[in-house]
């Protein structure tokens, strides 16, 4: 079997020398500092704990007792049913 020398795939001479993943490594920031990643996940905690406490204080508001005396609306549909 004689290969052909002509019939085999070359490599490009522009090809021969680049690297295809260093555009990737070029186009890619630099990483968060400890600061600026502390920061950050304080800012979402505090969002979060403010987003619980917007949740608890909803709740509370549905069981305190309203104008009519009742604590919610499963009381008021329960009591008419019966």
């Amino acid at each position: 079997m004689d290969v052909d020398k002509t019939s085999r795939p070359r490599t490009r001479a522009k090809n021969a020398t680049s690297h295809p993943g260093e555009i990737v490594l070029q186009a890619g920031g630099k990483g968060r500092t400890k600061a600026e990643k502390a920061a950050e996940d304080k800012l979402l905690r505090d969002a979060q704990a403010e987003k619980e406490q917007a949740k608890k204080k909803g709740i509370a508001r549905c069981h305190a007792p309203n104008r009519f005396g009742t604590v919610n609306m499963e009381d008021n549909v329960n009591i008419k049913r019966s």
